[in-house]
């Protein structure tokens, strides 16, 4: 859920970065300028673009590292208390 968390606030300074080191010419020129100009023309929303599918990532790496985790924590007790 941290992960998640921390996605949903940080996205907005991640798509602006994306969109500082991809620009072919001055379009946006700092950090406050493209938050102006990506809210004045695109809308608010448009900061969170991209967004819903990191958090699906996020929600699946939980889901499968834990139970791999055990699994693998469990097979190393074997491996090693076996004679």
């Amino acid at each position: 859920m941290a992960g998640v968390s921390s996605r949903i606030v940080i996205a907005p300074l991640d798509v602006i970065k994306i969109r500082l080191q991809l620009q072919s010419q001055s379009e946006y020129a700092g950090l406050m300028a493209s938050f102006a100009k990506i809210i004045k023309e695109e809308g608010l929303f448009a900061l969170w673009k991209g967004n819903f599918p990191a958090i699906w990532m996020y929600l699946f790496y939980g889901a499968v590292q834990f139970p791999v985790y055990n699994d693998a924590l469990r097979l190393s007790k074997a491996i090693v208390t076996s004679p």
